[in-house]
């Protein structure tokens, strides 16, 4: 079973971090479109997850 809720938590944490280092942002975009199949299960997420 996909835990989801650790997904969701997971994708949350990295949608609030803030970094102004381009290698650091690129990695955190990475690891936001790795785990962007989560917001299917919550669809109200996807306004936060594409303004970042």
């Amino acid at each position: 079973k996909i835990p989801i809720d650790e997904g969701m938590e997971l994708l949350q944490m990295v949608v609030n971090y803030e970094t102004r280092d381009p290698l650091i942002l690129s990695c955190v975009l990475t690891i936001i479109s790795t785990l962007f199949p989560f917001v299917t299960h919550q669809p109200h997420f996807l306004p936060q997850v594409l303004f970042k």
